[in-house]
């Protein structure tokens, strides 16, 4: 349990000044920076864990009791963690796209577990309000760009690498998994 203890220390630990919403820093510089690259490998690593052993009835035999474990003692306090990550987004604060994209695809998989998926209901309007619908909604950000190259623009929309990672894609696989309950 140590290094499990460890990823979710990392995870929740704060960001320092140097890495948020600094004037003259832009986005590509800032995600780059050491402390969000911790918090996005923790958290693939969490995500990883999860899909394979979230759910016990699916594991091998002989990872049933890791998965238990895994399942009754970890799988909810990361999701609390990556909620208390997600609502950085509501306060205008910066959160870099891959750390968004993670976040979502981990309560995406929560969807599938009872336990996990209670607790993201009982904070249902706000996942669904504050961080899923404004991730789906055209941004300024797309404005500019259709404005400026809608080329570019409509290549966007299309390239499946940048889908793999965009906070959007994850945002709307969420509402997918999520009507499919």
């Amino acid at each position: 349990g140590a290094w499990i203890t460890a990823l979710h220390q990392i995870i929740t630990l704060d960001i320092p000044v140097e890495g948020l919403n600094r004037p003259g820093i832009d986005k590509t510089e800032r995600k780059n920076y050491a402390w969000w690259k911790a918090k996005k490998w923790s958290l693939h690593v969490a995500n990883r864990m999860f899909s394979r052993y979230g759910n016990p009835k699916m594991c091998k035999p002989e990872y049933k009791v890791f998965a238990n474990w895994f399942k009754t003692e970890c799988a909810g306090r990361f999701l609390d963690t990556v909620l208390l990550l997600l609502a950085t987004l509501q306060k205008n604060q910066f959160l870099p796209d891959r750390i968004v994209n993670l976040s979502l695809q981990y309560l995406t998989t929560a969807i599938a577990g009872a336990t996990t998926y209670k607790q993201i209901k009982s904070n249902m309007d706000f996942v669904l309000f504050q961080i899923v619908f404004p991730l789906t909604c055209h941004s300024q950000e797309d404005q500019t760009l259709w404005e400026n190259d809608p080329h570019e623009y409509i290549r966007k929309g299309y390239d499946i690498i940048e889908d793999m990672y965009s906070p959007r894609t994850a945002a709307v696989s969420f509402l997918c998994e999520l009507c499919a309950k």
